[in-house]
């Protein structure tokens, strides 16, 4: 994203050390006061033996030990209430059309994800709009692709990436009629299957 979320923000919202020394600070991994924030919204310790560098979504994951699905999930929602920031920042237009592209494929994705799974694995739009805050329709108007305020744009897409899991999907996909085969070996969809089935008809004794 050209939108970045701040990474100080972050470590507030994780609990760390904010005081600074050298305009360092401790680093949450080693504790030496190496810990460097950089304007692109990344982070690097320069002790030998640490040398930890990453993003935001890398701290949270590092820190709480924890998967980038969930720290997505994390990110998403403390952007929801307001605990972390998204600092803004100038695009081209060229920047902004390569940015917009891989946002509307993602939500081509999503669309995907919402007609390929049954429950329970198909997302609630209900559960969406309470991480969102957003009403049915915006919400429905933004997964369709449709732009409209740049940052709740931003914000929306952040929750959707960490909420669901369209590596999952990839994966489901190359499975062809296996997975739903597989689906289909539960009870309820056994009776699904005798529905389905054609039997040869018995001949009536005359």
């Amino acid at each position: 994203m050209n939108d970045t979320i701040d990474f100080r923000s972050v470590m507030i919202h994780l609990g760390l050390n904010m005081r600074q020394k050298a305009g360092n600070y401790a680093c949450p991994f080693c504790f030496k006061k190496s810990f460097t924030v950089y304007p692109d919204e990344k982070a690097h310790c320069h002790t030998p033996t640490c040398k930890w560098s990453g993003d935001s979504l890398q701290l949270v994951c590092d820190v709480k030990s924890i998967s980038r699905n969930d720290a997505y999930k994390e990110l998403g929602l403390a952007l929801k209430e307001n605990f972390i920031h998204i600092k803004v920042k100038e695009q081209t237009y060229d920047e902004a059309k390569i940015e917009l592209a891989k946002d509307l494929e993602f939500l081509a994705w999503v669309r995907m994800y919402e007609g390929f799974y049954d429950t329970p694995y198909r997302i609630d739009r209900r559960v969406l709009e309470e991480k969102t805050g957003l009403n049915k329709s915006t919400l429905s108007k933004i997964i369709n692709g449709q732009v409209g305020n740049a940052k709740t744009w931003r914000t929306t897409l952040e929750v959707l990436r960490g909420s669901i899991d369209i590596e999952r999907l990839k994966k489901d996909l190359l499975l062809k009629e296996k997975y739903f085969e597989r689906l289909l070996d539960d009870e309820k969809r056994g009776r699904d299957i005798k529905k389905y089935q054609i039997k040869k008809k018995r001949r009536s004794k005359k």
